[in-house]
């Protein structure tokens, strides 16, 4: 990859800077092309994390990956914080991938998960987000919980 591909992205984001005040881009969970332009741009990183064993080893792989951007093409790129997805309470792995977290990576930890449900995938099904797709659901309420701490100031609304 060439230094210029890497600085696609820059033009368009600063073009888009001055009329919003958050710029969202969702990238695949892969070390991609997509995800290292991506990376050169940001301000800010939100990692979902799925509370599954591999997702959890693969974490600290994701955090290696964006300290190496932040020491090399994006010095301003911070971590705003790790937020749970597909957790299961009623399951010895999610609690338990939930406490590790919060032994490891406290201060980065969302206060808001986003439970497991069939509903997302319903969703994704027809290509609308959870939040048009069922406005009342829990993970609607939950997004919507997360996006409001984003918009305070952090990850946990200070």
């Amino acid at each position: 990859m060439k230094a210029t591909q890497i600085g696609i992205l820059k033009p368009i984001i600063d073009t888009l800077e001055k009329d919003y005040d958050f710029i969202v881009i969702d990238t695949p969970p892969s070390e991609s092309f997509m995800t290292a332009i991506s990376l050169a741009v940001a301000d800010e990183v939100i990692i979902p994390l799925q509370t599954h064993f591999l997702a959890l080893v693969g974490l600290q792989e994701v955090i290696d990956e964006i300290q190496q951007v932040k020491r090399g093409l994006n010095p301003k790129l911070k971590i705003a914080g790790i937020l749970p997805t597909m957790v299961n309470q009623r399951t010895n792995i999610s609690k338990t991938i939930l406490e590790t977290i919060k032994e490891k990576h406290s201060k980065l930890l969302y206060p808001v998960g986003i439970d497991f449900s069939i509903r997302h995938t319903e969703a994704s099904l027809v290509g609308l987000p959870i939040v048009l797709y069922d406005p009342k659901h829990q993970g609607s309420i939950a997004y919507n919980k997360v996006a409001d701490l984003i918009i305070k100031g952090g990850n946990n609304g200070k």
